[in-house]
């Protein structure tokens, strides 16, 4: 079966927290990684909820700690023919793991893999249980469904894979639904903890081209700090609209200080993506979890 490749934005929180397992690779920070994801074209896929305003199209987004936000753009930018994927991590006693998110059904995903292995079950706590899979060449996970998206917490295998008793833990404290928008929202109750905003590893949206070439926008929320103008001047810094951007020819990043994110916008070598997201994408409304 055909897969799609969607971008990973963050680094792997690792075991124990000391290393990391798969790293973003690039000189840009937040370079993206390729991961396989199992949907095939022509399949149906989360389409964002928008309206319209003076012209413009709203996009009311939620990010999976429950920060909300509103993406203002022209038509013409069309954000919401992107792919979305979100992103989190979280952790436990001596363990750290990242996600990868589907908004696809579990049956889907485990059903995209050739090869894909039951290692074992385990006991959610309500009833139903949580798989721990061999899923070729990816590796292993622990496969959860929550509403209509499949959330993958990725394990190592060897001296670095987790215990019986981690597993449980995710499993019967590790939690998810949609949101009223549709985007996916994630919790966990103690000892497990989600990283929040501004955090290592923590909630972000990505917004990916479903054709497979790069074109991309991740926004990460919470409290940031702008570049700013040192010694030398400007280093690779540029001034657009009233923001300090850093870029180069396919990647540029951001802070918004008044909307407290962060904005990464990746493009092909030529392409006008990045000056059509400055130009034309505004960030309104944003409330951060608590």
């Amino acid at each position: 079966m055909s897969r799609y490749f969607l971008a990973l934005a963050t680094v792997v929180l690792v075991a124990a927290g000391c290393t990391a397992a798969s790293e973003r690779t690039g000189t840009q920070p937040g370079s993206p990684t390729q991961a396989a994801s199992p949907t095939t074209e022509g399949q149906a896929r989360f389409v964002p909820p928008t309206h319209s305003e003076d012209g413009s199209v709203v996009m009311p987004v939620t990010f999976p700690d429950g920060t909300t936000a509103e993406l203002v753009y022209p038509p013409e930018l069309d954000l919401s023919s992107l792919r979305v994927q979100p992103y989190s991590s979280g952790y436990g006693p001596g363990f750290g793991r990242d996600f990868l998110v589907y908004d696809e059904s579990i049956g889907e995903v485990i059903g995209s893999y050739e090869g894909a292995e039951l290692l074992r079950e385990h006991d959610n706590g309500h009833g139903g249980t949580v798989g721990f899979w061999r899923l070729p060449p990816d590796g292993v996970y622990l496969a959860f469904q929550f509403g209509s998206w499949t959330v993958l917490v990725y394990d190592y295998t060897g001296d670095a894979a987790m215990s019986d008793e981690d597993r449980r833990l995710w499993a019967t404290n590790f939690h998810g639904q949609d949101a009223e928008d549709g985007f996916l929202v994630l919790w966990a109750d103690s000892p497990l903890a989600l990283a929040g905003v501004g955090e290592h590893a923590g909630p972000e949206l990505e917004f990916w081209s479903p054709a497979g070439e790069l074109r991309g926008v991740l926004l990460f929320p919470g409290k940031c700090t702008p570049y700013h103008e040192g010694e030398g001047g400007f280093d690779d810094i540029e001034m657009v609209n009233g923001l300090a951007v850093s870029r180069d020819d396919e990647f540029a990043d951001w802070c918004v200080p008044k909307a407290s994110m962060t904005v990464h916008v990746y493009q092909e070598t030529g392409d006008t993506f990045i000056d059509d997201v400055l130009d034309g994408l505004q960030i309104r409304n944003v409330e951060l979890a608590s």
